[in-house]
């Protein structure tokens, strides 16, 4: 499926750039949210539009970058993963990082974002009075706190019927174990996926 062409980009651009003005200082956006607040643009495809969206986003961004238009606040804009899109030769990527950093906004050790931290949720009626959609979420859900189990004798064989992936004691499960974070399954030193 190809990138979509706008049929006027600069009409898609406006749009993306007065979102970006509602960020607030110290708050981040990423382009897939600023993509799902926009209507579906006229003349291109609603699926490719769902596929594409986010790099649009970006090429409207890009835009104001690599001038530093001062009036938007480009900086404020990062990828799914919390980090920054550009390349690290790229001199903005620098200049990014550093405003975020000076708004307050904290990296990780793997130079992340916690979005969940400083990610922004627009306001209801500004998104309802621009004409545009309810944004994806870009917060996880917190995770419900976990409930002790009743610990069973250890004479009992009975599984638990209610886990579906409960084992009986004395069984080993053969399904591998799946890292915490995708980040881990990447070799630093080759770049490829590592096969467990």
């Amino acid at each position: 499926m190809p990138i979509p062409t706008l049929p006027d980009p600069v009409i898609f651009y406006r749009v993306v750039w007065e979102i970006v003005r509602q960020i607030p200082h110290g708050q981040v956006a990423t382009y897939g949210q600023i993509a799902s607040m926009i209507p579906t643009p006229d003349e291109v495809d609603p699926d490719e539009y769902a596929a594409f969206g986010a790099v649009l986003v970006g090429y409207a961004m890009n835009a104001v970058s690599s001038v530093d238009e001062p009036t938007v606040p480009w900086h404020r804009v990062v990828n799914s993963k919390g980090g920054i899109a550009m390349s690290d030769t790229n001199p903005a990527s620098a200049l990014q990082r550093g405003r975020l950093r000076a708004e307050g906004v904290d990296f990780n050790h793997k130079e992340l974002i916690d979005l969940n931290t400083y990610g922004w949720e627009p306001d209801p009626a500004w998104v309802e009075s621009q004409g545009l959609l309810p944004p994806r979420p870009i917060k996880k859900p917190k995770p419900a706190p976990k409930t002790a189990k009743a610990k069973k004798s250890d004479t009992s064989e009975e599984n638990d019927d209610d886990d579906p992936d409960a084992l009986p004691a004395n069984a080993k499960s053969s399904r591998p174990l799946k890292p915490q974070d995708d980040d881990d399954d990447i070799d630093p030193q080759t770049g490829q996926l590592r096969m467990f």
